[in-house]
C-alpha cells in the first residue's frame, strides 16, 4: 500500500524544521513529505495536497508531530488489519 504525507505549515517553520522533519522515518530520503506552505487555513492546504494526490493514502500532520523510526511498519500493520476487517475504512483516526 502506497501513502504519502502532506504536512501544512504557516511562515515559521521553526516546529517543522525541530520536529517533523527530524522523524527518523524521513532520515533514508524514501519518504519525503508534501510540505504545504503559506495557505491562509489548514483546510485549503489539505485540500490542494487531496487534489494533487498521486497516492491512494495520505496521511495528513501537524508540524509538531515526530513520526518514530517504527511507524511504517505500525502503520502497514493497521492498513493491513483493516483491508480485512473493514475494506471500506475512509478514516483511520488519530496518532
Amino acid at each position: 500500500m502506497k501513502y504519502s504525507f502532506s504536512v501544512a505549515v504557516h511562515r515559521d517553520e521553526t516546529v517543522l524544521e525541530s520536529t517533523f522533519l527530524k522523524s527518523p522515518i524521513f532520515a533514508d530520503g524514501k519518504t519525503t513529505p508534501n510540505i504545504l506552505r503559506n495557505h491562509d487555513s489548514v483546510a485549503i492546504a489539505y485540500t490542494q495536497a487531496i487534489e494533487g494526490a498521486t497516492t491512494d493514502i495520505l496521511v495528513f500532520a501537524h508540524p509538531d508531530v515526530y513520526f518514530p523510526g517504527n511507524w511504517h511498519k505500525s502503520f502497514t500493520k493497521a492498513l493491513e488489519w483493516l483491508e480485512e476487517n473493514d475494506p471500506n475504512w475512509g478514516v483511520i483516526g488519530l496518532y
